[in-house]
């Protein structure tokens, strides 16, 4: 009981959730406490989880009545904590999240009697349990992980963070607190911060890949850039939107030089398709995938000229997807792969295809596709329809995605993931077994050359707010 008292639990559960649902505010006090070069920064707002949740109503099966007094405990201050904001960021490869102390008497009462030990160090008080320290000085609260045991490591950093110049906090990367606020949850990532610690701790395999990325259209750049997540909460529809931000603060991507998707893939897919997955890869970095393979071949010359010569080929639209028919034998659904191939390379790509299938001892019918037995229960058809590739388990669909009213989904976009889950179909009624709640709906995700966005849509979400479904489905399939 201890450990779910403690406030870092307390935190933690919260989180975990509320899946980080906050409500962040332009130009936070405690976002001006955060260094610049932190990786990672995260804003809560405890208060307004609890409304999207309804925590006042909200019945909960595997969830005590304790636990849920000891959340109310934090939420009505009886903790002596302000519930309004916590900021939580990566400093130092160490976890810090950043809170106000209304009372501190109250908090050190209510952390002595969940176990904590308190000592003074440098002005400010610390409890401890293990390695979680909850630090308080000049009406801040501050939660830490560290390790080991320099106690004044922690109290210097949290100095820093009360006396942190404007111009050394994140509010003053360009764009920051606007792209910080406004919706339900707020995610930032400095991109260079991130793969420097990546590239550091990578494994020689991986460090040989990250040297290859260093080639790639647009690096230099990404280095210098920074990655926002927002998250909001509707009655049928959890929404994440994303961009990515340049130095200056502008987006870059438009940068990238996407092309919108060719819908004739679409053609490949039945009308009733459970999911289809679609991009389109700009010239710049097929390129790039190209010189990568053929380097990666090394000494064997043929093989390096047969990779370049099959990518230089592409288009940049490909898509895969399937119908979902019987989850019991994976071989009873259809599935297929589409790519589009530039028109002038059409007879060398039909060539080298047919001479690789043919060592397959593969023969082509008289339109020029093939049928290739994998095993007893699969046979893959690949052709050629005009400009496309495809490989399929299946024969071509009658009532195709391009017809069907999703196939809009896929207007004006560079990349789309779409997932239907429409009431009574397989997927719904798996979905359903498994979390004990009558679930249908869709996943859209998609991008453009300005932003990306993922949505999760549930039909006729019986809860006042989706947050408060995920919350229940979730408990309810806890054991």
């Amino acid at each position: 009981m201890k450990n779910l008292m403690n406030l870092k639990l307390m935190c933690a559960v919260l989180l975990a959730a509320f899946v980080f649902v906050s409500c962040a505010d332009k130009g936070s006090d405690l976002l001006t406490m955060v260094p610049k070069e932190s990786k990672l920064v995260m804003v809560v707002k405890p208060l307004d989880l609890a409304k999207k949740a309804d925590l006042q109503n909200l019945t909960l099966k595997n969830v005590p009545k304790e636990t849920f007094d000891q959340i109310n405990a934090f939420f009505n201050g009886d903790m002596g904590v302000d519930p309004e904001e916590v900021a939580m960021f990566e400093y130092q490869n160490n976890f810090w999240a950043l809170f106000n102390v209304k009372d501190e008497g109250k908090l050190s009462s209510a952390l002595t009697g969940f176990g904590y030990g308190k000592e003074s160090v440098n002005g400010c008080n610390i409890y401890s349990e293990g390695r979680d320290k909850i630090a308080v000085k000049d009406g801040l609260g501050v939660l830490v992980t560290v390790y080991g045991d320099d106690l004044s490591a922690v109290t210097n950093s949290i100095d820093r963070f009360l006396k942190l110049p404007e111009g050394q906090s994140v509010v003053s990367i360009p764009q920051f607190a606007e792209s910080m606020s406004g919706k339900d949850a707020h995610v930032y990532l400095n991109l260079g911060a991130v793969y420097a610690m990546a590239e550091k701790e990578a494994n020689p395999y991986d460090r040989r890949a990250m040297e290859m990325m260093k080639q790639m259209p647009m690096y230099d750049e990404l280095l210098q850039s920074h990655a926002y997540f927002s998250l909001n909460f509707e009655k049928n529809d959890l929404i994440c939107n994303s961009v990515v931000l340049d130095k200056d603060g502008k987006n870059i991507n438009g940068k990238f030089n996407f092309g919108n998707l060719d819908k004739g893939m679409l053609d490949f897919f039945d009308g009733k398709a459970t999911a289809v997955m679609a991009f389109a890869i700009p010239q710049q970095y097929l390129d790039f995938i190209a010189d990568a393979i053929a380097k990666e071949a090394g000494s064997d010359p043929i093989a390096a000229n047969m990779a370049k010569t099959g990518v230089s080929s592409l288009d940049g639209n490909m898509a895969i997807g399937g119908t979902l028919k019987n989850v019991q034998n994976w071989y009873g659904n259809d599935y297929a792969a589409v790519i589009k191939i530039k028109e002038d390379m059409l007879p060398s790509v039909k060539t080298l295809l047919g001479q690789q299938l043919g060592q397959m001892g593969a023969v082509a019918d008289s339109n020029g596709n093939y049928s290739i037995p994998v095993d007893r229960d699969l046979t893959l058809n690949v052709g050629f329809k005009g400009d496309y590739l495809y490989v399929s388990n299946s024969v071509m669909p009658d009532k195709t995605f391009a017809s069907s009213s999703n196939a809009g989904k896929f207007s004006g976009k560079t990349g789309v993931i779409y997932v239907d889950m429409p009431k009574g179909s397989i997927l719904a009624s798996a979905a359903t077994m498994v979390t004990g709640v009558d679930l249908s709906g869709y996943f859209y995700a998609w991008s453009d050359d300005e932003q990306s966005e993922a949505v999760l849509h549930i039909d006729d979400n019986p809860e006042s707010n989706i947050l408060k479904l995920i919350i229940k489905t979730v408990d309810g399939m806890s054991r």
